[in-house]
């Protein structure tokens, strides 16, 4: 006597994984964001110059060094970092400001100030593994 198995919820376990996904993937480009404003954050160990103030009081900043996240100045290019979904399971990590490639890859006058790649690199076990838990559990 066969036995007929029968599984026709296909559309409830799909939309299930999306949404599940979508969790991970949002949560994954808030922590990368937050770790690229931390890597804008820490001690730098540049050049340190005069940029401001009165003799008395003058006000120094600390540039990055070679392979060290940009320092913040202005803040302009850390204020111009954004996050968002861009579609069901995928979201993006946007740098508005017109010169952050030249920081996060460096120029023939200028060696690299990553913040994206080593952020990325901080997130992305994490992200494998929930990812992970999506489709195996």
């Amino acid at each position: 006597m066969p036995v007929e198995v029968v599984f026709n919820d296909f559309e409830k376990v799909a939309g299930n994984i999306d949404r599940r996904a979508r969790a991970v993937v949002q949560k994954t480009i808030a922590d990368l964001h937050r770790e690229v404003d931390t890597a804008f954050t820490q001690e730098k160990h540049g050049r340190t110059y005069i940029v401001g103030g009165t003799a008395q009081h003058p006000i120094e900043h600390t540039a990055s060094a070679p392979g060290e996240a940009p320092a913040v100045d202005t803040g302009n290019l850390m204020n111009s970092v954004t996050h968002a979904m861009t579609d069901t399971t995928v979201g993006e990590v946007a740098v508005g400001a017109e010169y952050g490639a030249y920081l996060e890859l460096g120029t023939a006058r200028m060696a690299a100030r990553p913040y994206l790649g080593p952020a990325a690199d901080k997130v992305k076990p994490a992200f494998e593994r929930a990812l992970g838990q999506v489709f195996n559990g």
